[in-house]
């Protein structure tokens, strides 16, 4: 695993972005991925960065603007994301356990089977986001828009901060679990939408 210093410069930030397919094809070869863990990173310019299986975990990524990122299987364990432009990112699979996306825009994001464990969305932008088979245990959406997000398969039964009306433009399903308190929207169909299996290796917690 390849560490970075905290205080990321932007001669730094211009040699990650401009990887090329082939090393980054050399580092999934040999399960090499770029650490940067407590990195410092505010306000950062990683529009479109490919940045899969990289560790954030406690980074400082405030205000960075990581639109169209290449984020699948990242791990953001305690990260600080708050008003970070993550509009149309890939984070997929992404691990943000306690993360802090306060006020951040995650508009059309990919976070299907994404871990959200306690993680805070607080007056965060998921209009459109796919959380399609996402874990949420516990996350807060207090405030945060959910207009036409992907809802299938989510287990929302502990989660903080959702109501009524703000679930009433999703899309959930049969599969879609509530808090008590909450009615089903009436759009949510029935039957479950056929959304497949887990990826073999999230079959594991991946707290583990």
């Amino acid at each position: 695993m390849a560490r970075t210093s905290r205080a990321m410069t932007k001669q730094s930030l211009t040699v990650i972005k401009r990887r090329s397919k082939l090393n980054r094809k050399l580092e999934s070869a040999n399960a090499w991925c770029l650490d940067l863990s407590g990195a410092i990173l505010k306000r950062a310019d990683l529009i479109d960065a490919h940045l899969e299986k990289a560790v954030f975990t406690e980074a400082h990524l405030e205000g960075a603007v990581l639109r169209g990122a290449h984020l699948k299987r990242a791990r953001f364990l305690n990260a600080h994301l708050e008003q970070a432009d993550l509009r149309t990112a890939d984070l997929e699979e992404a691990d943000l356990r306690e993360a802090n996306l306060e006020d951040a825009n995650l508009w059309n994001a990919n976070l299907k089977w994404a871990c959200l464990r306690r993680a805070h969305f607080r007056r965060a932008n998921l209009w459109s986001a796919d959380l399609t088979r996402a874990d949420p245990g516990e996350a807060n959406f207090e405030e945060a828009t959910l207009w036409d997000a992907q809802l299938a398969g989510l287990n929302l039964v502990v989660t903080h901060g959702l109501s009524e009306a703000g679930l009433r433009s999703t899309h959930g399903d049969a599969t879609t679990l509530l808090p008590p308190e909450l009615p089903r929207p009436r759009q949510w169909p029935a039957e479950a939408t056929g959304i497949g299996p887990a990826p073999p290796d999230r079959l594991a917690d991946p707290a583990t």
